[in-house]
């Protein structure tokens, strides 16, 4: 039967009504009376020490005297050596600050002065974290833009690296605020920075030698946090990155009702949307969905953690209680700007305006939030609500106790495996079509040694967790301090992917591609790079076991074959095989040396005969992190010459072939290059070391190569 006008009008009424359900509130401030606590706030003077959280202050007024900035300056002046002041990101509307030839770069000054200005007699630590906005709101000159902002905070401020994490990189970095022998608390209290704008940018942004790892991809970033979590599940955390990961406003896809009339029926597809997709910038859209869902993942088994950020322009407190764990989530980003948000939902307080928010650690152990905004009647602002965000108590975490024993001894051990049998497994029709690669490698069972971390090299203990986002890798020191890695020969696929992929058939065929690696390839390079005069590390193949003195990594890497070896970094006197060299560099330091002085400068034979062996070997992966540089002092004194370290060699000797692979190294994988009779496609083999190759040797002839 044909609808009517009338009834066209009514559903266009209905449904426009039914999605103004999901933001139908529109009060200012709400605070769920069932949370609020029945506990006193110790005195001040009990407080051991203070966080202040100011979020999105980047558009501050500027004709008269900004009222947030204003009361955050006065809470600053009264507050002693034993606090923090930490902003939680777009520091810097609209897209960040432009270089020195930009006509309005002294009116964005002003605005990043503005905010800065209000630590000038604060005796605290002062955190800055960059948000999307300092990265040219998601533009193309985000990279540039953010490393001006840097440089310029920390030259104005002049209070050493304020402004985190450094140089663009995503972090994390772990910055001990409070140690627990000062504050009396049985843990310190620390904060880990990270740029949660690295992980969505869509433009630039820097891999690489981060200082601390080695960044590769984000499985990397989110190893490297998780370790962190780990190893700091005894201390009072603080996470500081400018996205939320719980929100309840438009970022969250929470839109006030006016929405649905602006204008009828569109207006209430735009907020659909938004709740369901949701925009690069938005919880819902599904590469800030991945990175909200992992971080909560890995966050789980910190108790009382407390993550922090901006981002979204009002004031919020979500707490998730899980069964042995509590996690805080503030979100305190009305520094210059405010708007909507969706009332209760679970959320302990929302307030729609602007403001800032205060965390104070106290003598007894509990942690107390405290809501601030502006108040035109009074000059100490208005205390828009209280919450205690962890009891009194002796412990964030009760300690597990480790059964380490020394009668554990796996030394003289063998034991009998395969790499991994399954990838052999399969039948002709999958293997023409997938390729038979190197399977028959991965399945062949033999005796190798069990890693025995007590006696290895006089005795070892884990530094960190670390490695490829494909891969597990434990970074080792001996007592000396010389360094090692324990990295696994089979690798895993989708480590960085949605939960929803990973169930999908297509974890088990990128999974299955790892086959086209040859697992003993590094055992052999060794030898033909002796042969070939390349320096190189000397990798052995150990069976890990779940070995209680691993600790919390037991789980992580026991029951799989590993490489050890050493790790080609620092003095490396000891080590025959890369020079001897006393002092062995990253390929930033060494960028940085040689573009310091004239006199530096890389010995360029040797560069090119590591770069012939690369393609003796058919070894692709040579970007230029795949490389160290060992120092030397040449006999006129003058300089230092810098000779290569090639370094993880996983995909030497590597088959890729079968139907489907096959065409895939015609198009997007041409770098993919099998080691056989011939050396394939040579522009592909040498693509992603083609900048290294033509700027370190650009001054042999034809006849030296």
């Amino acid at each position: 039967m044909p609808i009517s006008q009338r009834q066209h009008f009514f559903c266009c009424l209905l449904f426009i009504g039914i999605f103004s359900l999901y933001s139908c509130s529109s009060s200012q401030l709400y605070v769920d009376e069932d949370r609020i606590p029945d506990e006193i706030q110790p005195p001040e003077q009990e407080s051991v020490y203070t966080v202040f959280l100011i979020g999105d202050s980047g558009a501050p007024q500027l004709e008269t005297k900004d009222p947030v900035l204003t009361l955050f300056e006065h809470f600053l002046e009264q507050a002693n050596k034993n606090s923090a002041a930490l902003f939680l990101g777009d520091n810097l509307y609209p897209a960040g600050l432009p270089d020195s030839s930009d006509p309005d770069r002294s009116y964005y000054e002003d605005r990043l002065k503005a905010q800065l200005n209000t630590v000038q007699n604060f005796k605290g630590k002062v955190i800055m974290v960059p948000g999307n906005h300092d990265w040219h709101d998601g533009g193309p000159e985000g990279l540039q833009r953010v490393r001006e902002q840097e440089r310029f905070v920390e030259e104005y401020l002049d209070r050493g690296n304020t402004f985190l994490p450094d140089d663009g990189f995503p972090g994390p970095v772990d910055l001990k605020l409070a140690d627990e022998d000062k504050t009396g608390l049985p843990g310190d209290i620390r904060l880990l920075a990270i740029d949660t704008q690295w992980w969505l940018h869509g433009h630039e942004k820097p891999f690489g030698d981060t200082g601390e790892y080695d960044l590769h991809d984000g499985g990397d970033f989110l190893t490297e946090f998780d370790d962190l979590l780990k190893k700091r599940r005894k201390d009072f955390l603080i996470v500081a990155g400018h996205h939320p990961l719980i929100t309840h406003d438009n970022h969250g896809g929470f839109l006030p009702p006016d929405i649905h009339w602006k204008p009828p029926v569109f207006g209430s597809l735009y907020a659909l949307y938004r709740r369901v997709f949701g925009l690069p910038q938005d919880v819902n859209h599904h590469k800030y969905r991945q990175l909200s869902e992992r971080l909560q993942e890995m966050m789980m088994l910190n108790d009382h953690l407390i993550y922090t950020s901006g981002h979204s322009h009002n004031l919020q407190y979500h707490v998730l209680r899980h069964p042995r764990t509590t996690q805080h989530f503030l979100v305190s980003g009305a520094g210059s700007k405010e708007s909507y948000v969706a009332p209760g939902r679970g959320a302990d307080f929302t307030y729609a305006g602007k403001g800032f928010m205060v965390l104070k650690f106290f003598k007894d152990g509990s942690i107390w939030m405290e809501a601030w905004a502006p108040d035109a009647e009074s000059d100490r602002g208005k205390k828009l609500s209280v919450h205690l965000v962890k009891p009194a108590t002796q412990e964030v975490l009760p300690p597990q106790e480790e059964q380490i024993t020394s009668e554990i001894s796996y030394q003289d051990s063998t034991y009998r495996t395969a790499a991994r049998k399954d990838y052999d497994e399969k039948s002709w029709i999958f293997e023409a079509l997938a390729g038979s690669h190197n399977r028959k490698y991965w399945s062949i069972e033999t005796e190798f040694p069990v890693f025995d971390i007590s006696t290895q090299k006089g005795g070892l203990v884990v530094d960190r967790l670390g490695g490829r986002g494909q891969s597990q890798t434990l970074h080792l020191k001996d007592k000396e301090g010389n360094k090692y890695v324990l990295r696994s020969v089979d690798k895993v696929a989708g480590k960085v992917w949605d939960e929803q992929l990973r169930n999908t058939i297509a974890l088990d065929l990128v999974q299955d591609q790892f086959s086209i690696i040859n697992p003993y390839a590094a055992l052999v390079v060794p030898g033909l790079a002796n042969a070939a005069g390349v320096f190189h590390t000397n990798p052995e193949v150990f069976y890990i076991p779940h070995d209680p003195r691993l600790g919390v990594y037991t789980d992580l890497v026991g029951g799989q074959l590993a490489l050890f070896e050493e790790k080609p970094d620092g003095d490396m006197r000891h080590v025959e095989s890369v020079g001897r060299s006393k002092k062995v560099l990253s390929h930033r330091q060494m960028i940085r040396a040689i573009e310091g002085d004239i006199d530096h400068r890389v010995v360029q034979e040797d560069f090119a005969r590591a770069r012939l062996f690369d393609m003796l070997i058919s070894d692709w992966d040579r970007h230029f992190d795949q490389w160290r540089w060992a120092s030397f002092e040449p006999e006129d004194k003058k300089g230092k010459l810098y000779r290569p370290i090639p370094r993880d060699r996983d995909v030497a000797l590597m088959v890729m072939n079968g139907i489907g692979p096959t065409l895939a190294k015609w198009g997007p994988f041409y770098q993919y290059q099998n080691y056989d009779e011939s050396y394939g496609n040579l522009r592909g083999m040498n693509a992603n070391s083609i900048g290294l190759t033509r700027r370190f040797t650009n001054t042999l002839t034809r006849d030296e190569w």
